[in-house]
């Protein structure tokens, strides 16, 4: 599978993350947004206004976020709540995310991404991969000091209620990451992430130039220099065992280098 490069926004702002072929833990929406605020008094925050991942500085009524008037500092503000989107949440503004989230996305597919520090705060199968980055005066893409966010833990070959925002519907991709960008030195591994996909077409055989070509459930497989189509995916394998290999078409044929996410390996429909 190829490498391409993922990129979404925060308004102003963008994060990006490298992975093969195309554009994370339980989750659950909802729930009271000012907890981490109020369990810390203000005043005694270590982070000047207020700390993103340990949410405090803002008191038991707004949340800490990024400030989009400051992003080449880094800096931080206290923002309101309007709706506490989480892992699962579609979002347009800031205000649409809980506390220790960022609303990220390219217009009209933005989404709740988690704030991190590493892999541990991320939740189970989700990795804190993606730094976010911002377009600066001359159009530019500059890194955000100390911001990055997660990924999301979803599940590939569901085309929907696959742990993704649904408002638009984002497709649960299958990416791959190589840390050290060194070739088989054993720190690689596949993951999934929730990416934008097109409300209609990009189904089976489309051409496409990457996952957000192809509609929730599929990827962009790579065939050939200048052979890239949809996929449907499938669970070829799952501990080894043959997996349900449910296809709408065609049959589960396995990719050759076995991606495995867990203890899943993934194929694509043909």
């Amino acid at each position: 599978m190829r490498r391409v490069l993922i990129l979404t926004c925060l308004l102003a702002a963008c994060a990006r993350a490298t992975a093969a072929g195309g554009d994370g833990g339980p989750v659950v929406d909802g729930g009271p947004v000012g907890d981490a605020a109020s369990a810390i008094d203000a005043d005694t925050c270590a982070a000047e206004p207020c700390s993103l991942l340990d949410q405090c500085g803002c008191g038991d009524t707004q949340v800490c976020d990024l400030d989009r008037d400051m992003l080449s500092a880094g800096a931080t503000d206290c923002r309101d709540v309007t709706a506490p989107g989480t892992e699962r949440a579609n979002c347009e503004a800031t205000t649409e995310c809980a506390g220790g989230y960022g609303c990220l996305g390219v217009t009209d597919f933005m989404q709740c991404r988690r704030y991190c520090d590493d892999d541990g705060d991320c939740g189970d199968g989700a990795h804190c991969i993606i730094p976010v980055t911002y377009v600066d005066g001359n159009g530019d893409t500059q890194p955000v000091p100390g911001a990055s966010a997660c990924t999301k833990s979803c599940t590939i070959e569901a085309a929907s209620d696959n742990g993704c925002p649904d408002d638009p519907q984002f497709g649960c991709r299958m990416l791959f990451e190589d840390p050290d960008g060194t070739a088989a030195s054993g720190d690689e591994y596949f993951l999934s992430d929730c990416g934008r996909a097109p409300a209609s077409g990009g189904g089976d055989d489309a051409t496409c130039t990457s996952h957000a070509s192809c509609k929730s459930g599929f990827g962009c497989i790579t065939f050939g220099a200048s052979d890239k189509r949809c996929k449907q995916y499938c669970v070829y394998n799952v501990d080894g065992a043959a997996g349900p290999r449910v296809c709408a078409s065609g049959s589960c044929r396995q990719f050759s280098d076995n991606p495995t996410i867990g203890t899943t390996e993934y194929g694509y429909c043909d």
